[in-house]
């Protein structure tokens, strides 16, 4: 087969091509919070909010089952920076990425 680089491309939808689908399905099997098994119907999370910058990038993408999603969206709950499986934190916590020095959140 042949491969095709997705690293830092950019989709201008807010939905991921086919190409960023498949690998978000392959980079996250299941949830990407710490210690979920969740592998069913995961939703797709932007890290960086896209209504902000209005591109999709699977460097900027996670996999999050429906709890942790709604924790995220509806109680600003986040996983902490980096990629992968990783801590789930809620916004108090001092790992949330709004707690960063670059002072983004």
């Amino acid at each position: 087969t042949r491969g095709k680089d997705l690293v830092g491309v950019a989709h201008l939808g807010r939905q991921p091509t086919a190409q960023q689908q498949s690998a978000l399905e392959w980079l996250y099997p299941t949830c990407a919070a710490q210690g979920c098994p969740n592998s069913a119907d995961l939703e797709r999370d932007h890290r960086v909010d896209w209504s902000k910058t209005h591109i999709t990038l699977i460097d900027w993408m996670d996999a999050l089952c429906h709890h942790h999603h709604a924790l995220k969206t509806r109680s600003n709950w986040a996983l902490v920076d980096g990629t992968g499986k990783r801590a789930f934190v809620p916004p108090d916590d001092f790992r949330h990425p709004k707690f960063r020095k670059s002072g983004a959140a």
